[in-house]
């Protein structure tokens, strides 16, 4: 009976597929525990705390029908709850002058790391990028600060890594670059240059949010162009999807999305 149940479970193994994983390592030891990665849904903003305050003050509801209120917006919600947050593992001064860009910091991470580690901060002059850019953004400065952290990171095969801003962040003082890492690239080092609009002196504290990873699998997806006009089927579907979203006082967002699965269906 045991050789039974223990053929069997290994009948049921070969069938069984492991779940995507993705690991994140540090170089610096203690990084991992003091100032981890963390869900993006765990990063606490302080607009969304002033916006939640808000609802609890004034409702979501006038005479039975819905209110338009950020919280409830199921896209900004998505967005900023996908994924994962890096955060500055050790304060970061940054001195920035019209012509120039200096930092220091209290550990020098290239030492620390007998050279494994790039130094904590660079800076690209504006040959690498903003003479080439016509739409440069508003204020930022000439060169790009790259802030190099101690992560690494290991995909899944099939997945790519997109790394953005957090999205709908407290964050003005720079703009981190959206990029994407390939899986196909091996284990790869996270660093984040970033526009910078600061000018003076400025203190990036520790656990600062630098950026946002979200995967992407690797799918060859095909697009389909055309008109409601030659597209009954598209128009069908987009009609029951506006009605459905619509047609009641109290939006239920759960059961918006199981009645869209009965119109997709």
């Amino acid at each position: 009976m045991f050789e039974e149940e223990l053929n069997m479970k290994n009948i049921m193994s070969l069938f069984r597929k492991d779940k995507p994983k993705i690991e994140f390592c540090s170089e610096i030891i203690g990084v991992d525990k003091f100032m981890p990665i963390i869900p993006a849904k765990e990063l606490p903003l302080e607009w969304v705390k002033r916006a939640t305050a808000h609802v609890k003050d004034q409702g979501l509801y006038d005479a039975h029908t819905s209110k338009a209120h950020i919280t409830r917006c199921p896209g900004i919600i998505s967005s900023r709850t996908q994924g994962w947050i890096v955060r500055l593992h050790q304060d970061i001064e940054i001195d920035a002058t019209k012509d120039s860009i200096v930092w220091r910091s209290p550990i020098n991470d290239q030492k620390y790391s007998n050279d494994i580690l790039e130094p904590t901060v660079n800076t690209f002059p504006d040959y690498v990028l903003r003479q080439f850019m016509k739409n440069w953004p508003k204020n930022a400065h000439d060169q790009i600060v790259k802030i190099n952290t101690p992560w690494h990171v290991k995909i899944p095969r099939g997945y790519k890594l997109l790394q953005t801003m957090p999205a709908f962040s407290d964050e003005n003082r720079f703009l981190t670059i959206t990029g994407i890492v390939e899986e196909e690239h091996g284990i790869v080092k996270l660093n984040f240059p970033m526009y910078w609009f600061d000018r003076g002196t400025t203190l990036l504290k520790q656990g600062t949010p630098l950026a946002q990873l979200m995967v992407i699998k690797q799918d060859n997806i095909e697009a389909e162009i055309s008109c409601m006009e030659n597209n009954p089927i598209f128009k069908e579907k987009m009609q029951g999807a506006w009605y459905n979203l619509r047609s009641t006082f109290t939006r239920n967002y759960n059961e918006i999305k199981r009645r869209w699965r009965k119109i997709d269906d």
